[in-house]
């Protein structure tokens, strides 16, 4: 009962309040509706394209049994690792490698290569800015932008 009364009395309050409020004023510019707008549209246009890639994911299996197509099974290598590792200092890791406090690294490296790609960054000093350590196993020395 007493559950009741007070949905009744929020209801006649709630009811009270939008018809006596007074109209307000105020200015939304139209920032407000480009960012609406720009949200929307994002949020439409993911979800088509994933229903798109739902749909037509039987037609390329279909495509891919026709074909016989066997993916990758002519590659020199079967797996690669890309292990890249931002802000890293170069000489402490080497020293580190050499002490053996970085052991899982130290492997890496000796089954398949590391360099230093630090000159990727050229807009910062050497002493202040990122730095980028490559890691790839069976790969070449040269890094991917060179």
């Amino acid at each position: 009962m007493i559950h009741g009364r007070f949905v009744r009395a929020i209801l006649i309050f709630s009811i009270l309040g939008f018809v006596l409020a007074h109209p307000v004023q105020a200015y939304v510019g139209p920032g407000a509706g480009f960012a609406f707008v720009g949200s929307f549209l994002s949020l439409a246009t993911a979800f088509i394209l994933g229903l798109a890639s739902l749909l037509i994911w039987p037609f390329r299996v279909l495509w891919r049994s026709m074909r016989g197509a066997q993916g990758y099974k002519k590659a020199k290598v079967k797996k690669v690792i890309f292990l890249g590792l931002d802000g890293l200092e170069p000489t402490l890791t080497e020293k580190y490698m050499a002490e053996g406090k970085m052991p899982h690294l130290a492997q890496l490296k000796d089954q398949g290569s590391i360099r230093n790609c630090g000159r990727l960054f050229r807009r910062f000093p050497r002493s202040l800015g990122p730095r980028s350590r490559r890691v790839r196993t069976r790969a070449s020395t040269t890094c991917l932008t060179s």
